[in-house]
């Protein structure tokens, strides 16, 4: 600096690392010391606003707000149309607290829907064509009758007689959980017990954690359908046996 200069302007610069100019320069080239003054404002501005960021990012990383403490949010939130698809949503649960979803519209699945309670149709409307019986698979799936031979092994006619006894007993009950009135029926427990009836037994299964089924020894139900064929059957051949019979005595 000249002898007669007392400041001290550009001590906290050099403090800082950077250099200055001590008055002995040439002032032709003072447009380079401006242009490094100008690279430090900008290298220096940039290292404070990358701090700042980082640390503002963790600060607001680490906030956790319930929802009852977040003021001025809106007490509805009116849904807007749109779709998702199935990769998009992992899972819809219907009936949910206190509140249930309806909808006017056709839900569709294309891959399996597992229902917890029951499933009511009050307007379920009549089947008028191409329909089949229903069935309870064991493993809880809802399924059609398989009539079909493509579905069926084995298959041989057999002699209904050799069916032997497939008459159980005709009961009359009341459901535990029913309205009191009187009903008639077989009692699967009772078939069970019967050699000949037994195969018309539909025993219940248990499912495991990883989803497979296995039949238990606890009669559930009867298949009744063919369980009525099979006596349907035995019934056609005595019919049968006594008309040869009738017309025997009769050509007589």
């Amino acid at each position: 600096m000249p002898e007669s200069y007392v400041g001290n302007e550009g001590t906290t610069a050099a403090a800082d690392g950077m250099s200055v100019l001590d008055g002995t320069e040439d002032r032709r080239t003072g447009w380079l010391a401006i242009n490094k003054t100008r690279d430090y404002i900008v290298s220096k501005c940039a290292a404070a606003l990358t701090a700042a960021k980082n640390y503002t990012d963790t600060k607001v990383a680490a906030i956790s707000l319930t929802w009852g403490s977040i003021s001025g949010k809106p007490s509805t939130f009116p849904p807007s149309a749109h779709t998702h698809t199935s990769l998009d949503n992992g899972g819809m649960r219907f009936g949910e607290a206190s509140g249930q979803w309806a909808t006017a519209q056709t839900i569709y699945t294309g891959a399996n829907m597992s229902v917890g309670g029951h499933v009511i149709v009050p307007n379920a409307t009549p089947a008028t064509s191409g329909y089949a019986v229903a069935y309870i698979n064991g493993d809880g799936r809802l399924a059609k009758n398989a009539s079909s031979e493509r579905y069926k092994k084995y298959i041989s006619a057999i002699d209904p007689a050799s069916l032997g006894d497939i008459w159980p007993t005709l009961s009359r009950y009341q459901m535990r959980h029913g309205d009191g009135s009187w009903r008639y029926g077989y009692i699967a427990e009772r078939l069970a017990e019967h050699p000949d009836q037994e195969p018309f037994v539909v025993y219940t299964y248990d499912t495991d954690a990883d989803g497979n089924t296995t039949v238990t020894d606890q009669p559930d139900s009867i298949d009744f359908i063919a369980l009525l064929m099979a006596q349907c059957a035995q019934l056609h051949q005595a019919v049968d046996l006594l008309a040869q019979r009738l017309d025997a005595l009769e050509g007589r």
